[in-house]
């Protein structure tokens, strides 16, 4: 099993290096987030609240309208916890006012006590519409888990920006969670959750100081928890 999860973390490598070195005319993006704890789809996922540190990569391929994410959550503490994710995504011609986009994720939890792939792994399918000429540029977005969390959750999101002056905004963003029975026993609302970040950007690179709230809905999230606070910085270029 030690050898299928080193394996797995050379070819994440192999494949960042021939993403960034394959093309200059693609268009890669690099960031950096250092956060004080992981939250997603509220729940926790680093228990005891230790901080984690999550580098993503972010490759379009040339011409054409299909992108790869390679994501990793590093955890202070419980590297049980740290995490490999490989997304594919593809955005559909545009329809008017409305942006979609559809994908594949893979997560892969390498660090795990006991490592192997059916029980550490999952699949997921994703559909994403948003409007972002409306007012507080909705978004709604479906994910299916193939395997493991063997559900649906459907995400709605809004989002603003606030000019404080004319070369800086406040990017505000909220979103409601829905969750049918992914990960837990039941279906109903899940989450609600309210972000708030400052992007500060000089020529390619922008440091980004964000702050976030989320509001567990059902007791399956976060057992005895009434609400969850994270800071964070994030660095991409």
């Amino acid at each position: 099993m030690l050898v299928k999860s080193v394996n797995f973390r050379v070819a994440m490598l192999l494949v960042c290096l021939v993403l960034v070195t394959s093309t200059s005319q693609a268009d890669v993006g690099v960031k950096i987030d250092y956060v004080n704890r992981y939250i997603w789809r509220g729940f926790d996922l680093n228990p005891d609240n230790h901080y984690v540190v999550q580098p993503s990569l972010d490759y379009a391929f040339p011409e054409s309208r299909w992108s790869v994410n390679v994501w990793h959550s590093i955890s202070a503490e419980n590297s049980k916890t740290n995490e490999i994710d490989l997304t594919f995504n593809y955005n559909f011609p545009a329809c008017k006012d409305i942006s979609m986009s559809a994908g594949i994720i893979h997560y892969g939890l390498y660090w795990a006590d006991n490592y192997n792939q059916d029980d550490n792994t999952s699949i997921e399918t994703y559909f994403s519409a948003s409007w972002d000429k409306v007012a507080l540029h909705p978004k709604l977005s479906f994910y299916h888990d193939c395997k493991n969390g063997n559900g649906l959750y459907t995400q709605l999101s809004i989002s603003e920006e606030i000019a404080l002056s004319k070369k800086q905004n406040l990017d505000i963003s909220s979103s409601l969670g829905y969750n049918q029975k992914q990960w837990i026993n039941r279906a109903g609302f899940s989450d609600l959750s309210l972000t708030a970040s400052l992007p500060l950007t000089s020529g390619k690179t922008t440091i980004t100081p964000f702050a976030g709230i989320s509001w567990p809905l059902m007791k399956e999230i976060n057992p005895g928890v009434d609400r969850e606070y994270w800071l964070g910085l994030s660095l991409g270029f």
